[in-house]
C-alpha cells in the first residue's frame, strides 16, 4: 500500500478541510510539537482504511463542537489507484458511511465531503491519463465494503500496526506481547491464516468422518439385529404359505358348494315360475271351460229352437200356400173369410216364431261379435306383451352381463385389498424403524457422558448433533416412504370404495332380476293368452260367418248340430287338459316345498364363501407381509455390504484428514514456515541493530525452550545481547529497547515487503527518538536511510527540532485557533 493523498475535515484536531499530497515524497519527516496533530494524521489513515484508530469509539474522533467528520484517502496497490471515503455523523444515534473507488479512464466523479458524490476536480492523479473517472466498487453494506477493502489490502488493522506502522506509545507492541501472540503476528504477516482455515476444515472433516463412521456402525448394528431374525421371518413365511394354501382350498370348496346350492335353487325358482305360469293357464283353462260350457248350452238351446222352428216349417209352408190359395179363393169365395182369418192367425203365429228365432240369432251374433272384439283386444295385448317380453329378455341379458361384471369386481376388490394390506404391512415396518430411530435419538439426547450409548465410541457435542441429524434425515426418508404408502393406501381405498360402490350399484340393479323374470313370465302368459285369443278369434270369426249364413238359411240345422258336437269335444278336451294341469301343479307344489330351506342353505353357503374369502385374503396378506419382510432383509443384506464399504472408505478418509489436521496445525507446516522465516528476520534485524549500536548489540529469536519439568516447549522468545552478555528484553534501557524494537519492526516490515501476500511498501515511525542520545539519534537516522530503498514511502514522526533537517522532505503540523493545519516544506 502506497499513500498518495489524504483529505480530512472535522477529524480530531483538524477542523477545517486539510489536504496532504504524498506525491514525490520518498523519505520525509512529519514534524510538529506534541499535541499538534501528527499522530492524528496517521489515525485518519487507519480510520479511513479500517475504521479503527486509537480512540475507542468513532464519535470520539469528531472535532469538539462538530457533529460530522469525513476522511478521504487515496493509495496505490498492485499498479492500481484506489480511493476510500469514510464519513461519520454523531447526530442522534450516529450514522456512518463508506465508499470505495478505483481510478480508470474517461471523465468521472469523486466523493463529496458529505454523504453523496460531486464532479471530479480538474487535477488528475499521477500515472494516469487526463481523461479518467473514479469507478464505484461498493458491495452491499458497511460490513461488506470493509471486507472488500481488507481483501484488496490483504491485511487487517492489527497486522498493519504491528508490522510497518509504529504508532506513538506502541513501538514495542511486538516485543512486549507474549510468545504465542508474537507467533500469531508472524503468522498473520506470513499469510498463515489460510492454514488455520485448512486445519479447521480438516477438523470439520475429521468430525464429519467420525460422525459418519458412528452412524454407519449404528446402521450396521441395526441391520445385523434385523438380519438375525431371518430364520424367524422364513418360518413365518412358510406357515403363512401353508395357511394361504389351506384357505384357498377352503375357499374353492365353499365356492363349489355355493355353486351347487345356487344351481339347485335356480332350478327350484324356475319350477316356481313354471308353477305360476301353470296356475295362470289353469285359471284361463277354467274360464275357457266355463265359457265353452256356456257356449255349448247356448248352442244346444239355439239348436233346440231351430229344430222347433224347423218342426213347424212344413206346417208354415202349407199355411202359406193355403193363405195364397185362400186369398185367391177370397176373390172367388168370400164365404171362406172365416177360414182365411184362422189361417192368417196361424201365419201370424208362425211369423212370430220365426221372428223369435231371428232375434235369438241376432243376439248370438252380437255375443259372438263381442267375444270376437274381446279376442281382438287379447291379441293386441299379446302383441304388446310380446314387445315387452323382448325388452325384458334384453334387460335380462344385460343383467347377466352385470352379474358377470360383479364377479370381476369381487376379484378386483380382493386384489386391491391384498395390495393395501401389503402396503399397511410395509408401513408397520417403516413405523417400527422410525420408532427405533426415535429410541436411538432419545438415547443420544439423554447421554450425559462423552461416549455414544449405541456404539461406545467417544462422542462430542458436534458429533452427537451430526449423528442425531443423520438419524433424523433417515427418519425423514422413512416418513416420506410412509407418507407415499399412505397416499397409495388412500388411492387404493378410493379405488376399493369406487369398486364397492359399483358393486352396490350392481346389487341394486340386479335386485330387479327376479322382478324382471316375473315380468317376463307374465309377458309370456299374456302372449300365450294372445295366441289362444287369436285362435279363438279365428274360430269366432267362423261362427259369426256361420250365424250370418244361418239367418237366410234356417235349414242349416246340420251345421248347428255339428257345432254342438264340436263344442262338446272341445269342452271334453279342455276338461282333460285341466285335469292334467292340475296334476302338474300339484307335483310342482310338492317340489317347491323345500324352496325356503334351499334359500337358507344358499345363504349359509354365501356366508361361508365370504368367510373363506376373508380368511384367504388375510392369509395372502400375511404371506405378502412375510415376503416383504424377507425382501427387506435381502435389501438390508445388500445395504450392509454397501455400508461396510462406506465405513472402510470413511475410516480411510478419517486417517487422511487426521494427518492433514496435524500438518496444517500450529506445530505442522505453520511452525516449519515460521522456523524458516525467523532466521531471515534475525539476520535483517541484527544488520540494522549493528548499524544503530556500532556493533554493540544483537538479538536472537528462540522458538523452543526447556521446561522446568523436563522436555521442550514451543515459544518465540527475544534474547538481546551486548558487551555484558545476553539479557531479557525488559532489562535494557529505553533507548536500547527502542533500537531493538525498531530493528525488529523494520526487519519484519522488510520480510513482509518481500513476501507476495501483503505488498506493504510504506513504513511509518512515530516517536521514539526522545529516548536516544545525540549519537543514538544519528545512528537511528543512518539506519533509516539505509533501508529507504526497500520502501516507497518512509515517514518519520518527531517533535525534536534538530532532526527536522536530517530528512530530504518535511511535513509540518501547526496547531491554530481554528484547528491544526498541515503543509509540506
Amino acid at each position: 500500500m502506497i499513500p498518495h493523498k489524504l483529505r480530512l475535515q472535522n477529524f480530531m484536531c483538524y477542523r477545517e478541510e486539510q489536504s496532504l499530497d504524498f506525491s514525490g515524497i520518498h523519505l520525509a519527516c512529519l514534524a510538529g510539537d506534541n499535541g499538534h496533530g501528527k499522530s492524528a494524521l496517521l489515525d485518519a489513515v487507519t480510520w479511513a482504511l479500517w475504521g479503527q484508530a486509537r480512540a475507542r469509539r468513532d464519535d470520539e474522533l469528531v472535532t469538539l463542537g462538530e457533529t460530522e467528520m469525513w476522511v478521504e484517502f487515496e493509495f496505490g496497490m498492485a499498479g492500481l489507484r484506489y480511493r476510500i471515503w469514510r464519513q461519520r455523523s454523531s447526530q442522534g444515534r450516529g450514522r456512518s458511511d463508506l465508499h470505495f473507488y478505483v481510478w480508470n479512464s474517461a471523465a468521472g466523479i469523486e466523493p463529496l465531503g458529505g454523504l453523496g458524490v460531486r464532479p471530479a476536480k480538474a487535477s488528475t492523479p499521477e500515472l494516469h491519463s487526463e481523461n479518467g473517472e473514479w469507478q464505484l466498487l461498493d458491495e452491499g453494506g458497511l460490513r461488506e465494503r470493509q471486507a472488500q477493502i481488507i481483501r484488496v489490502l490483504r491485511m487487517d488493522y492489527e497486522t498493519f500496526t504491528n508490522s510497518a506502522f509504529l504508532l506513538q506509545g506502541r513501538a514495542d507492541s511486538f516485543t512486549v506481547k507474549t510468545a504465542s501472540e508474537r507467533k500469531q503476528i508472524l503468522a498473520d504477516i506470513l499469510g498463515l491464516g489460510r492454514y488455520d482455515q485448512y486445519e479447521a476444515r480438516a477438523k470439520e472433516e475429521v468430525t464429519a468422518c467420525k460422525n459418519q463412521a458412528a452412524r454407519l456402525e449404528g446402521e450396521l448394528a441395526a441391520i445385523d439385529r434385523d438380519l438375525d431374525r431371518r430364520a424367524e421371518h422364513e418360518a413365518r413365511l412358510r406357515s403363512t404359505r401353508v395357511a394361504a394354501t389351506e384357505a384357498a382350498q377352503a375357499l374353492h370348496a365353499a365356492e363349489a358348494e355355493q355353486a351347487r346350492g345356487r344351481l339347485v335353487l335356480q332350478e327350484r325358482r324356475a319350477q316356481r315360475r313354471q308353477l305360476e305360469d301353470l296356475r295362470g293357464r289353469l285359471a284361463r283353462a277354467e274360464r275357457d271351460l266355463k265359457a265353452g260350457r256356456d257356449e255349448l248350452k247356448t248352442a244346444a238351446d239355439r239348436l233346440a229352437g231351430i229344430e222347433g222352428v224347423l218342426a213347424q216349417r212344413v206346417e208354415i209352408e202349407a199355411g202359406w200356400a193355403a193363405l195364397q190359395a185362400a186369398r185367391e179363393e177370397e176373390r172367388v169365395w168370400g164365404q171362406r173369410l172365416i177360414q182365411h182369418t184362422q189361417i192368417s192367425e196361424r201365419v201370424a203365429r208362425a211369423r212370430m216364431a220365426v221372428e223369435q228365432v231371428r232375434l235369438g240369432l241376432e243376439s248370438d251374433r252380437r255375443r259372438l261379435s263381442e267375444r270376437h272384439e274381446e279376442s281382438g283386444r287379447k291379441v293386441a295385448a299379446g302383441v304388446k306383451q310380446a314387445e315387452v317380453l323382448a325388452e325384458v329378455q334384453h334387460v335380462l341379458a344385460e343383467l347377466a352381463v352385470q352379474q358377470t361384471r360383479r364377479a370381476a369386481l369381487a376379484a378386483e376388490v380382493r386384489e386391491v385389498a391384498e395390495w393395501a394390506a401389503a402396503l399397511q404391512a410395509d408401513n408397520q415396518r417403516l413405523k417400527a424403524a422410525g420408532q427405533l430411530i426415535d429410541e436411538k435419538v432419545a438415547l443420544l439426547s439423554e447421554a450425559a457422558d462423552a461416549r455414544c450409548p449405541l456404539c461406545g465410541q467417544p462422542l462430542g457435542e458436534d458429533h452427537r448433533d451430526r449423528v442425531i441429524a443423520d438419524l433424523n434425515a433417515e427418519k425423514d426418508g422413512l416418513a416420506e416412504r410412509w407418507h407415499a404408502n399412505q397416499v397409495e393406501l388412500k388411492t387404493l381405498a378410493g379405488r376399493k370404495a369406487a369398486l364397492e360402490a359399483e358393486d352396490a350399484e350392481l346389487v341394486r340393479v340386479l335386485r330387479v332380476w327376479d322382478a324382471r323374470q316375473r315380468q317376463a313370465a307374465q309377458a309370456e302368459s299374456v302372449v300365450a293368452e294372445g295366441e289362444a285369443a287369436a285362435e279363438e278369434q279365428a274360430r269366432l270369426f267362423g261362427q259369426i260367418a256361420y250365424q250370418r249364413q244361418l239367418l237366410p238359411a234356417l235349414d242349416g240345422v246340420d251345421e248347428a248340430r255339428g257345432r254342438v258336437g264340436t263344442l262338446v269335444a272341445q269342452v271334453a278336451r279342455r276338461a282333460a287338459e285341466l285335469v292334467d294341469d292340475q296334476a302338474e301343479a300339484a307335483r310342482l307344489t310338492t317340489l317347491l316345498a323345500d324352496l325356503p330351506q334351499l334359500e337358507a342353505v344358499l345363504a349359509q353357503a354365501d356366508a361361508q364363501v365370504e368367510r373363506a374369502a376373508q380368511a384367504e385374503r388375510r392369509a395372502r396378506q400375511e404371506e405378502g407381509a412375510a415376503m416383504q419382510r424377507l425382501d427387506a432383509l435381502a435389501a438390508l443384506a445388500a445395504q450392509r455390504v454397501q455400508r461396510l464399504a462406506e465405513l472402510d472408505q470413511v475410516n480411510a478418509e478419517l486417517g487422511i484428514y487426521n494427518e492433514l489436521r496435524e500438518a496444517f496445525g500450529k506445530r505442522g507446516l505453520q511452525a516449519m514456515i515460521i522456523e524458516s522465516a525467523i532466521p531471515e528476520v534475525e539476520v535483517e534485524a541484527n544488520q540494522l541493530l549493528n548499524r544503530m549500536t556500532e556493533g554493540r548489540m544483537s538479538l536472537r529469536l528462540e522458538t523452543q525452550r526447556e521446561k522446568v519439568t523436563g522436555g521442550v516447549a514451543e515459544t518465540l522468545d527475544i534474547l538481546i545481547s551486548d558487551e555484558l552478555g545476553a539479557r531479557a528484553y525488559e532489562m535494557y534501557s529505553g533507548g536500547e529497547s527502542f533500537r531493538a524494537n525498531l530493528a525488529l519492526r523494520i526487519a519484519i516490515s522488510k520480510l513482509l515487503a518481500r513476501r507476495a501476500g501483503a505488498q506493504l511498501q510504506t513504513l511509518v515511525i512515530d516517536e521514539g527518538f526522545g529516548s536516544q542520545d545525540t549519537q543514538g539519534r544519528a545512528l537511528l537516522v543512518e539506519a533509516i536511510n539505509s533501508i529507504q530503498h526497500d520502501f516507497e514511502r518512509i515517514i518519520v514522526i518527531t517533535h525534536i527540532e534538530e532532526l527536522k533537517d536530517l530528512f530530504p522532505a518535511r511535513i509540518d503540523v501547526v496547531k491554530t485557533a481554528s484547528g491544526s493545519r498541515v503543509s509540506i516544506v
